[in-house]
């Protein structure tokens, strides 16, 4: 069963004020990834406790600080805290062995932004450099930009992140959290929620930690 940890009152706005416009990209990455639902399964699942009763981490933790890319060094978060974990930051290229064979399996594997290639000396490396340069330029031109809205409403998308998991209707959530409307008066609801679940859910909180790292 799922460990709930008590969230701020999402109708309240002051209760979000430990987050301002100073905040970093990491602290803005956690907050999104504590409210990640499989972050919640995985960290709970991880933990295990002995005849004492104290808190340990079973080999399975191995996997979850790959898999949400945090620092192996860093002691687990519990998402139920306000202090984030180091979060570990992949430098490109990389090579790792031994290199994984070319399955289906191996694929599902990687993360959506990582590509597996395998590369024969018995061919022109240059040529296969080249090939390989092509694919990955026309695969970051036909990636969408990542939509991870604007910095002075992240507090928004965590307010709507808060109130569902809260059991709260769309119609309570516009009332009480959205009041920015589009060029064409449009209700931003709905992009509030898309972006929301972005920096939850898939490469959003990766993307703030990168872009934290280029800066």
């Amino acid at each position: 069963m799922r460990k709930k940890w008590k969230r701020p009152d999402w109708t309240k706005e002051n209760e979000y004020s430990y987050l301002d416009g100073n905040t970093s990209n990491e602290i803005w990455a956690w907050e999104f990834l504590r409210r990640n639902p499989e972050y919640q399964i995985a960290y709970n699942e991880s933990r295990h406790k002995n005849n004492e009763g104290k808190q340990t981490f079973g080999p399975d933790t191995v996997d979850l600080y790959t898999w949400f890319e945090l620092e192996p060094k860093s002691k687990i978060c519990d998402p139920g805290k306000l202090i984030p974990p180091s979060f570990y930051f992949k430098k490109y290229p990389h090579v790792n062995f031994p290199i994984r064979p070319l399955s289906q399996q191996s694929r599902n594997e990687l993360p959506e932004y990582e590509f597996l290639f395998v590369l024969s000396i018995d061919h022109d490396i240059g040529s296969q450099l080249k090939l390989l340069k092509k694919f990955l330029e026309d695969e970051e031109r036909s990636a969408q930009k990542p939509p991870v809205g604007k910095k002075k409403n992240y507090i928004k998308y965590l307010r709507v992140l808060d109130g569902f998991e809260a059991g709260a209707e769309n119609d309570e959530i516009y009332n009480i959290v959205d009041d920015i409307n589009d060029q064409k008066g449009n209700s931003s609801l709905e992009r509030h929620v898309r972006i929301a679940e972005y920096l939850c859910h898939q490469r959003g909180y990766r993307y703030l930690i990168r872009s934290s790292k280029y800066a």
